[in-house]
């Protein structure tokens, strides 16, 4: 079943609207199960699921499916603005549950940017290897792990194979890769008027994982 990227900022529940959050919400199929990807908490009526920004959306992050991970308000509100990868190093536990939370949802589909059917696991996975700046890699049992200390290239590849190829990406200023774990604040390191620019450039398209 495709889930659409249609996206408003809600205005009664909690972070941002999509499809796939409300299906879960809305799931009352005792054989599906969902867990939050940060802490592992059962999804219930009284604790539902809200979409988490993988790439902060005052990063550059869109708001889309792709670069959403299914959490529960607690989680959403904790991490608030904190860099996923100074996120990550943090709470290295948050690994597992992300893979528990890919391996439940492993059926379902998304629409990429032209409109096509595509994994919601596979955009997701890309999308969480580039904002973890070289600290996730994906091992033999096709599960992410995490890297202690990633060297500059590991930190490179991992952000360039997965940037959109465009000529904007060259006008950026603001080059991640080469500045890991700069941005350590819980304030958003990018100002608003940057937004528009940085979210293009960092749109990732549907790129089969090596």
């Amino acid at each position: 079943m495709i889930t659409k990227n249609l996206y408003t900022k809600s205005k009664i529940n909690f972070g941002y609207d999509c499809n796939l959050k409300d299906r879960i919400n809305n799931n009352r199929d005792p054989n599906k199960i969902y867990h939050c990807a940060y802490g592992g908490e059962k999804f219930t009526e009284e604790h539902k699921a809200t979409a988490e920004h993988i790439i902060l959306n005052c990063m550059g992050g869109p708001d889309e499916t792709a670069n959403f991970l299914m959490v529960c308000k607690k989680h959403n509100k904790g991490r608030a603005n904190i860099p996923f990868p100074n996120y990550l190093m943090n709470s290295p536990e948050i690994v597992k549950y992300i893979n528990l939370s890919l391996k439940e949802l492993s059926n379902e589909e998304i629409e990429d940017v032209d409109g096509k059917p595509v994994s919601y696991v596979d955009e997701v996975t890309k999308r969480l290897l580039y904002a973890a700046e070289g600290h996730l890699q994906i091992n033999e049992n096709i599960q992410l792990e995490l890297v202690k200390n990633p060297t500059p290239k590991q930190i490179e590849a991992t952000q360039r194979q997965y940037l959109d190829r465009t000529s904007d990406i060259k006008n950026i200023d603001i080059d991640i890769a080469s500045q890991p774990g700069k941005f350590k604040s819980h304030k958003c390191p990018l100002s608003v008027d940057s937004n528009d620019k940085i979210r293009e450039a960092l749109r990732i398209r549907h790129i089969p994982l090596h």
